[in-house]
């Protein structure tokens, strides 16, 4: 037995080298999969407050300077996800809108 690791402990610390980096492989393309079902739920948090102060601000005609705001901000951070461009006609059309006059 001996003589036989001798011969192959090549062979054999390569087996181990492939077996160890195939778990490593396995528990990386683990994290991979839950960043991006994290960065899924980023996106729907984000485009479903967009679209709410969207809509809020196209239903009432104007959009308060603190709205047109968050709402550049939320569009940024919603391409920057890999947004797929829904929202971009909605955004356009509060951009358009006149600015509400805020009381102080």
């Amino acid at each position: 037995m001996i003589e036989f690791v001798e011969q192959n402990i090549i062979v054999i610390a390569m087996g181990g080298i492939v077996s160890a980096g195939g778990v490593g492989f396995r528990y990386l393309k683990c994290k991979v999969d839950e960043v991006q079902h994290i960065k899924d739920c980023v996106l729907a948090i984000n485009a479903d407050r967009l679209e709410h102060l969207c809509e809020r601000a196209i239903e009432s005609k104007v959009c308060s300077f603190n709205d047109r705001r968050k709402i550049k901000r939320l569009f940024v951070a919603y391409e920057g996800l890999g947004g797929n461009g829904y929202l971009k006609e909605m955004v356009g059309i509060v951009y358009n809108l006149p600015y509400e006059l805020e009381e102080q």
